[in-house]
């Protein structure tokens, strides 16, 4: 699928040399002495993401299936899911459910702005969405967050639903006052879908990307990781499929493929852990989105 969030401007994708400036802006001169002493080379900066998963550039999607009781719950890669196509034409709800940093730069509580895209299908024509809103979140600990709404009402298409996504990590204080305007009611709510094209959603989603834009060219704020989420029935082996339940977003380093069947998802903690031992895997950056039915009388 088209990507509009790149890869490419994600902090591990950068020039070794404009890495190492930046972790020395934001005070981590350990990591940055590092990254250098390595040579400024891409095998260093692999190196690196063992203990600084910030860097990691590789995505991995798992999936948690809804009314699950136990405590422990299954995790299963998303392209083995089966799609369910009765959910073609009928509308969604998409929620951040959960936010988890392993690493990320700096030192202390950190400020993430978490900046969303998809379309909505409308009859022939797609709705462009865009949604953001923020966090703060210490280093081994889950950010205080649970079904935060993004889109509300979101159509499903023939071809499943795309969407996209990025974590932006913000260090310049004087972007607060810019980035309290994901904290007013209005965005807390989501953004909220009819069944029919709303011709403002185009402004908005454009106001709201050129917010995001501005704030990630200042000085010292950077993305940290982007995902995309092509959500089908029954595409190529390697697509993702589309049905309720809970979508896991690992931040990987891109290398050995992730086998779900050794993971858990556990309820009681909120966290990715070993089937065998029952410990957190503590060594990836991840976001869990839930995709559920809306109903009209949700606001």
């Amino acid at each position: 699928m088209h990507r509009n969030f790149e890869v490419d401007e994600s902090l591990g994708n950068l020039p070794v040399d404009v890495i190492i400036e930046f972790l020395r802006g934001v005070g981590d001169d350990a990591t940055a002495d590092a990254l250098r002493g390595s040579g400024g080379t891409g095998q260093g900066l692999r190196a690196l993401t063992g203990f600084r998963p910030y860097l990691a550039t590789g995505q991995a999607l798992g999936y948690v299936p809804t009314q699950v009781t136990d405590d422990l719950v299954t995790m299963v890669d998303a392209a083995e899911v089966d799609g369910d196509r009765s959910i073609v034409g009928t509308r969604l709800k998409v929620t951040l459910d959960h936010f988890y940093a392993a690493g990320y730069p700096g030192f202390g509580t950190r400020k993430i702005l978490c900046d969303f895209e998809g379309k909505n299908q409308i009859a022939s024509e797609d709705e462009p969405l865009r949604f953001g809103t923020t966090l703060e979140v210490r280093d081994g600990q889950n950010a205080g967050i649970s079904g935060v709404p993004i889109f509300l009402g979101m159509t499903v298409g023939e071809n499943g639903i795309q969407f996209e996504g990025r974590t932006i990590y913000v260090k310049n204080d004087l972007d607060d006052h810019i980035m309290s305007i994901f904290e007013s009611d209005a965005y807390k709510r989501g953004i909220s879908l009819l069944d029919r094209v709303q011709p403002a959603l185009t402004p908005l989603a454009a106001a709201t990307g050129n917010v995001i834009k501005f704030i990630t060219t200042r000085k010292h704020n950077k993305q940290i990781f982007s995902f995309a989420m092509g959500l089908d029935f029954d595409g190529s082996a390697t697509s993702n499929r589309l049905r309720y339940g809970s979508y896991v977003v690992v931040q990987d380093s891109g290398g050995e493929r992730i086998d779900w069947s050794k993971l858990r998802w556990s309820r009681k903690t909120r966290q990715i852990v070993d089937a065998t031992s029952g410990e957190p895997r503590t060594d990836w950056n991840f976001l869990v989105l839930g995709v559920s039915p809306f109903s009209v009388t949700m606001k």
